[in-house]
């Protein structure tokens, strides 16, 4: 299925540069939903960062919130996971085609999504994963949402990627803080300081977005 301009949910259309079109896979309904939150993190999460994004995303997808993030190895994976076992919504923005199948320990997932929640892209049919597609993916995973969740970041990543477009478009950035000490929060920690909102349960981001 494929939206053109004018289709484009409003909320990503508002962007500096919104895409020029969208091919679709699944319920689209999901893009125009109001209670939309990014959760990101890294492809090689701890154990405990596979738990949070779980957790998170199963709590704010059974209290109404859509998950959006980038389908991905690690927290993103997670993150759908969590809001599709919940019987919630979840959004995944692919950084190619629809028709590629990456990553391929994502099949499952990719399956479950396709029939039961919705996959988007800007890229046409047959065009591969290449790397120069995911940071410019990203834009769209922040441009439709509220917010972003990060749940576990080194420094130099994707995930900053993200945050980076988030802030630019104006979104809430929430982190949930780490040990000083772990390399994997390092950029959660750093994005504490710079004025994110730290959370530690799904209940903060609901209070701060009047979701409750």
């Amino acid at each position: 299925m494929r939206l053109s301009r004018d289709e484009i949910p409003g909320r990503l259309k508002a962007i500096d540069d919104p895409p020029g079109f969208l091919l679709v896979k699944g319920k689209k309904t999901l893009l125009y939903g109001e209670e939309i939150l990014a959760v990101v993190g890294s492809r090689r999460p701890t154990g405990q960062g596979r738990r949070l994004a779980f957790d998170f995303a199963y709590e704010l997808a059974g209290a109404g919130v859509t998950i959006v993030s980038g389908m991905a190895l690690g927290i993103d994976a997670m993150a759908h996971w969590g809001a599709h076992m919940a019987g919630g919504a979840t959004i995944g923005v692919l950084g190619c085609g629809l028709d590629q199948d990456y990553p391929k320990r994502n099949q499952a997932l990719s399956r479950v999504m396709a029939r039961d929640q919705v996959l988007v892209t800007e890229h046409a049919l047959g065009e591969k994963p290449l790397p120069r597609h995911f940071p410019h993916r990203n834009r769209l995973i922040s441009g439709l949402a509220l917010g972003i969740l990060v749940v576990e970041s080194e420094m130099a990543s994707g995930t900053m990627t993200t945050v980076n477009h988030g802030l630019n478009q104006g979104r809430t950035i929430f982190v949930i803080p780490g040990s000083v000490e772990d390399p994997m929060k390092i950029g959660n920690n750093a994005l504490i300081k710079m004025g994110a909102v730290p959370v530690t349960t799904p209940m903060d981001i609901l209070t701060y977005l009047n979701l409750e």
